[in-house]
C-alpha cells in the first residue's frame, strides 16, 4: 500500500495508462543490479532512484574507470536503498542492468548473476551517435555479446556527441527496466534496439541464436557459463 508521501511524489508516473498504483509498488520492491562504472550506468542509476526502485546494488570494477556512478537522486529518495558492491551476484537480483565495456564485460563476469535463475538481463553501449541495447531475458550472453563491437574498436571523434549517446542510452537501460519490472514489456524476449541520434532512426530485431544456442528456446534447459 502506497503511502500519500509516495503517491505525491509518483503521482506522474502513477497516472500514465497502464502503471497505477500497482506499477509503482512492483517497482518499490525490485531489487535492481547495475553492473558499470561509467556515464551509461550512472544515469541509468539516477533515473531508476528517481522512479522509486526499492534497491539498487551498483558493481563496479578494478580494470574500470575510477569513476563511479554519482547523482543527487541517490541521496534525495528515500524509497530507494543503493549499495555499492564489488563481488558481482554476491545479492540476488530481479533485474541487471549492464554497461557494456570492452575487455570488462563477458559472459564469465555476469555468470553469478545470472546462477541464481530469476535474473533478467539488458546490455547497454553507445558509440558515435548511436545507442544500442540488447535484451537478453533470463538467458546466457553468448550470443548477446555479439552483437557489440571488438576490444580495439576506435574511440569516437565527436566527444559532445558521444556524451549525449551515453545519456541517452542510459535513459534508455533505465525506461526497459522499468518496463520489464511493470509488466509493459515482455520479460523473455531475446532483442537488440538500435537508436541513431545523427538521423532519428530507430531500429529493433530478434537475435538469432547461435546453432549450439538454446537459450532462447521456449522450455530449453540454461546452458553452462560460458
Amino acid at each position: 500500500m502506497l503511502s500519500d508521501f509516495q503517491i505525491d511524489r509518483y503521482s506522474r508516473q502513477i497516472l500514465l495508462p497502464g502503471f497505477g498504483g500497482m506499477g509503482q509498488e512492483r517497482l518499490l520492491a525490485a531489487r535492481v543490479a547495475v553492473v558499470g562504472s561509467g556515464p551509461i550506468a550512472g544515469i541509468a542509476t539516477t533515473y531508476l532512484a528517481a522512479a522509486g526502485i526499492g534497491a539498487i546494488d551498483v558493481y563496479t570494477d578494478a580494470s574500470e574507470s575510477a569513476a563511479t556512478p554519482a547523482s543527487s537522486a541517490f541521496h534525495t529518495n528515500p524509497d530507494c536503498r543503493i549499495t555499492r558492491r564489488s563481488q558481482i551476484g554476491s545479492v540476488p537480483a530481479d533485474l541487471a542492468l549492464c554497461e557494456w565495456v570492452a575487455g570488462v564485460l563477458d559472459s564469465t563476469r555476469l555468470a553469478p548473476l545470472r546462477a541464481n535463475g530469476r535474473t533478467r538481463f539488458v546490455i547497454g553501449r553507445a558509440h558515435a551517435g548511436t545507442a544500442t541495447l540488447v535484451h537478453v531475458g533470463t538467458g546466457c550472453f553468448r550470443c548477446a555479446l555479439r552483437e557489440f563491437p571488438p576490444a580495439n574498436e576506435a574511440a569516437p571523434a565527436n566527444a559532445a556527441l558521444q556524451a549525449a549517446t551515453e545519456a541517452f542510452a542510459g535513459a534508455l537501460l533505465a525506461h526497459e527496466a522499468i518496463g520489464l519490472l511493470t509488466g509493459s514489456i515482455a520479460p523473455d524476449i531475446v532483442r537488440r534496439t538500435d537508436l541513431d541520434l545523427r538521423c532519428g532512426e530507430v531500429m529493433s530485431a530478434g537475435i538469432a541464436p547461435w546453432s549450439n544456442c538454446t537459450h532462447n528456446v521456449p522450455g530449453a534447459p540454461a546452458p553452462a557459463p560460458r
